[in-house]
């Protein structure tokens, strides 16, 4: 969808992912740093 109005992962200021159970943490964030890579500078668990 980023690329379909010209940008792309390095235009992105926030990210809010929501898990119904911490067991799915890991996959979140294996996907997450496949996606995003280097581009995410703090995250924050609550």
């Amino acid at each position: 969808m980023l690329t379909t109005a010209g940008m792309d992962e390095t235009h992105l200021v926030k990210v809010t992912t929501f898990l119904g159970d911490r067991k799915f943490a890991a996959a979140n964030t294996a996907v997450r740093n496949e996606v995003l890579g280097e581009q995410i500078e703090a995250i924050a668990a609550a």
